[in-house]
């Protein structure tokens, strides 16, 4: 009996695409928190992809181990100035700006993508005050 696999959430489509846009890169990954108004980063990290097969279900196994409820998660692929995957020292650096810059402004998270836990994308907007 022949098995059929599910199809591509938003992530693995976003992946599969990033990865034949720009060959390996390292993925920066922040967990978010949902509030009333905003979202909040948990925690983070950040993993070199060398191939354009990561299953969404493996991924939040993964984050799941990270021992924190979470909402969603902010995703940010990047490339050292050679086009590939940095080195982990530059790596670990690249997150702690985006950390930084994402504690300043929310609106950071429009330069990456956003995924609900289902790998359903999502958008954030600025709040307009009535």
């Amino acid at each position: 009996m022949a098995t059929s696999k599910a199809p591509p959430n938003a992530f693995e489509t976003w992946l599969k695409q990033t990865f034949a846009r720009q060959g390996a890169f390292t993925m920066f990954l922040i967990l978010m928190k949902e509030e009333p108004t905003t979202l909040s980063p948990l925690c983070s990290s950040y993993l070199h992809v060398i191939g354009d097969d990561v299953p969404w279900a493996d991924l939040t196994e993964t984050l799941n181990g990270a021992g924190v409820i979470w909402d969603s998660l902010a995703v940010f692929a990047g490339q050292d100035e050679f086009q590939q995957i940095f080195a982990d020292p530059d790596a670990k650096a690249r997150l702690r700006e985006l950390e930084v810059a994402l504690i300043a402004d929310r609106l950071v998270l429009q330069k990456g993508e956003l995924f609900d836990r289902w790998g359903r994308r999502l958008q954030i907007e600025r709040m307009h005050e009535a």
